[in-house]
């Protein structure tokens, strides 16, 4: 316990420090005439702060830096009014006539624009309009999302498309823990071998395009990518519609409890940097954006400040898969509500395998719109068979 609290005040301490940071950067960036003793004032409290810091007092460190971070934002807040001011007219106006014109991507970015100017980040008008811009477009955007004809908006959910040994639509195999073969309930699928050596991932990760031939394992197996990290496969994303009900499901079979995460997440904007801190990203897919994890995966990822355009993980589920004969295929569904105060825009399915170590296959994914009334129906069906539906149903 008392390890978790000094880990957590050190962080509490070391994102109060980075916010200083970026304010004190912002000031001097963006050569303004602010008060001589305000800055010295500020400065004052940085320096306390990391004399508290190198003494392990946490909470007062983060309070000095706090406190400065609160000093440089009204000195910068009172030196750039009129240019604020300004700026924030020009963007209000932009996004507006952008509105009108029917890009609602543009004017959702010019209001966040407004926002983002020190002081309105809560203007009401600007919120309004951003709201406004920004549903507008999720709305477009999953109205065009890819499609099947029976409304499944996983693309390629059988596998069968693909070329150079990996399947369309999903993260690259890499050979080692992942592979692309004709193993699924009719075709393709997905097989996931989690009965390898960490150090030779980690090391086959440094040189993904190197092929390597695993060395059999022995022992308990904790060291393997099963007992540590797991093995991941992402889907491309899927836009979706703001409270929308979405039923998922997918085929699977491998002993032991392998899942789905549906991973929901919503586009950063220039208005919401000060307040993100630093978070850990990852590309699905190159080129594209970033999308934030909320801990370390399997996937290459970076802990940096998010930057506009990055997406940020705002809602996860689990669908687990409890399975007892490995030789057995078993489908598994659930129903998922994203409310609309979540702002989830696009979704990630991250297929993922661990424990125990061995062979775990995947086919049939699939996403798909549906009304409340199916979804309460759904709900029905899992109180109906309890603890059963756990289990899932046998793949005829």
């Amino acid at each position: 316990v008392e390890a978790e609290r000094e880990s957590e005040g050190r962080q509490a301490a070391e994102s109060a420090r980075d916010a200083y940071a970026r304010q004190l950067q912002d000031v001097r960036e963006a050569a303004i005439k602010a008060k001589p003793t305000a800055l010295a004032e500020a400065e004052k409290k940085g320096q306390a702060a990391k004399l508290l810091l190198g003494k392990r007092e946490w909470r007062r460190a983060t309070e000095a830096w706090r406190d400065g971070s609160a000093i440089l934002a009204k000195a910068y807040a009172e030196a750039t009014e009129e240019k604020r001011q300004q700026t924030y007219a020009e963007a209000l106006a932009q996004g507006r006539k952008l509105f009108q014109a029917g890009n609602y991507a543009g004017a959702e970015s010019a209001f966040a624009r407004a926002l983002a100017e020190p002081g309105r980040g809560g203007d009401a008008l600007a919120m309004q309009l951003y709201e406004k811009a920004r549903t507008t477009r999720v709305a477009r955007e999953s109205g065009k999302a890819w499609r099947a004809a029976d409304g499944n908006l996983v693309f390629n959910s059988d596998f069968e498309k693909g070329k150079d040994k990996a399947p369309a639509g999903w993260t690259k195999p890499d050979n080692l823990t992942v592979y692309w073969e004709k193993s699924g309930v009719k075709g393709m699928c997905i097989r996931m071998d989690t009965d390898v050596y960490r150090s030779e991932w980690e090391e086959h990760r440094k040189h993904p395009d190197t092929p390597m031939v695993k060395t059999p394992t022995t022992g308990t197996r904790y060291n393997t990518v099963g007992g540590t990290a797991g093995v991941a496969v992402y889907s491309r994303p899927i836009p979706v519609e703001p409270d929308g009900y979405y039923l998922v499901d997918f085929d699977v079979r491998g002993k032991g409890e392998p899942f789905m995460f549906i991973k929901g997440f919503w586009k950063c904007g220039p208005q919401d940097l000060h307040k993100m801190g630093k978070k850990m990203f990852f590309k699905p897919f190159k080129p594209g954006p970033s999308y934030s994890l909320m801990a370390m995966g399997t996937s290459g990822e970076e802990k940096r400040d998010a930057h506009p355009g990055d997406y940020i993980q705002c809602y996860r589920r689990r669908l687990v898969a409890r399975i007892s004969d490995r030789e057995e295929w078993r489908h598994f569904r659930t129903v998922l509500h994203f409310e609309a105060a979540r702002h989830i825009e696009v979704v990630l399915l991250e297929l993922y395998a661990f424990w125990p170590p061995g062979d775990f296959y995947f086919d049939n994914v699939r996403m798909k719109l549906v009304t409340k009334a199916e979804a309460d129906a759904h709900e029905a069906w899992r109180k109906k068979l309890g603890a059963e539906a756990n289990f899932g149903t046998s793949v005829r």
